[in-house]
């Protein structure tokens, strides 16, 4: 199994919540080691933005993960 990672850390306050880019990125990869899955391409962004069409990362993500 592959898996493609699509991290996004809002510019306000990420970290206090606890869902940091490093934290996202240990959860992860913790089920990719359960899925025995390896991670094969990584998309992180930093967007605050609650509407899809300002995520460009997202949306390579998405083309990427269509493509691959």
């Amino acid at each position: 199994m592959k898996y493609i990672t699509y991290i996004r850390v809002n510019t306000k306050g990420q970290e206090r919540s606890g869902l940091s880019f490093d934290a996202q990125k240990v959860i992860i990869e913790h089920y990719a080691e359960i899925d025995k899955a390896a991670i094969v391409k990584e998309f992180i962004e930093t967007e605050s933005s609650k509407d899809i069409s300002n995520r460009p990362i997202l949306k390579a993500a998405i083309e990427y993960a269509q493509t691959h």
